[in-house]
């Protein structure tokens, strides 16, 4: 424990994470992980190709009908009318989830889910790496994270429509994602932007379209805000109510009037909620032959067959319930992502009977690789415009959650 306290005092110190714990246990691994180079390539080039199956979704998607798009992915008139917005922009960066299969003598991969909307942990990857790339000093190893800040805000920059005011717009009143705010307000000012902090509350305009943060007109919006608390709040169970369930109707006003002036760019664009969205992996299985030849060979090689729950026998899913997974079609940090085999079966009927019509999947399940200490690895592959650039490993026994073991990771090249 002495070792990791020295750790996280180094890690405080470079200014952008300040809280090394989690209910007093270690959030991080001293020692990176030592990735080999082949290794990477084939996590590059699973997320890549990951990343042009669900661009080819997306636009898919957006070329469909409402009807369609509230039958196939769950999405209220306001959400769909979101996603259109900004039409056929959605991405900026992304981060896909990767796990290597534990009964392949190879390097086998799949993927669980692609963070497409607000994706996470590049604050850990970015500052983790730095850490790990100063303990190993041999030029062997590299960070493959450390092109990841400078490549982001180069993608951003390119969407808006001047150079000027950048806005970060978070929940304020979360603290778990500050890391990741003091990650980009740095990384912008660096680039020469003015940078302003606040929530969609904090947003106005002008009836030209300006948007203003906090009252300073920005042209650029990084947003960390989730586009489906934009719109129509709502529990994926049906005996489970949530407060403030209200859109933010004046507030899409402001954005949606500045998007379609061009007076200001989001990053990520709001149709990101679509490949965000878990239903969208069911779109890719039960619509197949809809896609092109090589997108079908990615759906297969990476993508566990997934279905819309709505579309399931209940009695065969009960009946094999460690067979399957059971997700949300928004759930993160393994929330409301119930694995059959890893709960009771009263759960599992519980959550089949409280399943809110049209917001879940059910997914083929896998058995994860476990390394010497029992933890599966999850492998988080960042794009930036497409191209894979950064790694976020995090280590957990059984599924992933907010309890994992962040990695850093350097690339040990020939």
């Amino acid at each position: 424990m002495n070792g990791y306290a020295a750790f996280a005092d180094r890690l405080v110190a470079r200014g952008i994470i300040t809280d090394p714990w989690v209910d007093g246990e270690p959030r991080f691994a001293v020692e990176p992980h030592l990735l080999p180079e082949a290794k990477a390539i084939a996590l590059y080039t699973a997320a890549e190709a990951l990343g042009a199956a669900w661009n080819e979704f997306t636009q898919a998607a957006l070329a469909a009908d409402d009807v369609t798009l509230g039958e196939r992915l769950g999405l209220s008139p306001l959400q769909i009318a979101l996603a259109r917005v900004d039409a056929p922009r959605w991405h900026g960066i992304a981060r896909v989830d990767l796990f290597s299969l534990g009964d392949s003598p190879h390097f086998e991969l799949v993927t669980t889910e692609i963070n497409a909307d607000t994706p996470t942990g590049e604050a850990e990857a970015i500052e983790l790496g730095a850490l790990a790339r100063e303990d190993h000093g041999d030029a062997r190893f590299v960070d493959p994270s450390a092109v990841l800040l400078a490549r982001y805000v180069a993608a951003a920059q390119r969407l808006a429509p001047e150079r000027g005011a950048v806005g970060i717009i978070y929940p304020t009143e979360f603290t778990e994602d500050l890391p990741l705010v003091r990650l980009y307000r740095k990384a912008f000012a660096a680039a020469g932007h003015p940078v302003v902090l606040g929530s969609p509350f904090n947003l106005d305009g002008d009836e030209d379209g300006t948007l203003r943060l906090f009252g300073t007109p920005i042209a650029l919006a990084i947003r960390h805000y989730k586009t489906d608390w934009w719109s129509e709040r709502e529990s994926a169970f049906d005996d489970e109510p949530i407060e403030d369930s209200d859109p933010l109707t004046r507030e899409l006003a402001l954005v949606a009037r500045a998007i379609e002036q061009n007076k200001a760019a989001f990053v990520n664009p709001f149709a990101s909620m679509l490949p965000q969205n878990k239903r969208s992996m069911a779109w890719f299985w039960e619509h197949l032959d809809h896609f092109s030849l090589e997108t079908q060979a990615t759906i297969r090689r990476y993508i566990p067959p997934t279905f819309r729950l709505e579309a399931c026998d209940f009695d065969e899913l009960r009946a094999d319930k460690d067979g399957w997974v059971l997700k949300s079609d928004f759930g993160a940090e393994g929330g409301e992502v119930v694995v059959g085999r890893e709960v009771s079966k009263e759960l599992f009927a519980e959550t089949l009977a409280h399943a809110r019509p049209r917001r879940w999947v059910a997914q083929q399940a896998f058995r994860a690789a476990v390394d010497a200490d029992g933890l599966t690895t999850n492998f988080g592959v960042y794009l930036v415009a497409g191209r894979a650039c950064g790694l976020y490993l995090r280590r957990q026994a059984g599924p992933t959650d907010d309890r994992a073991l962040s990695t850093g990771v350097l690339v040990e090249t020939d």
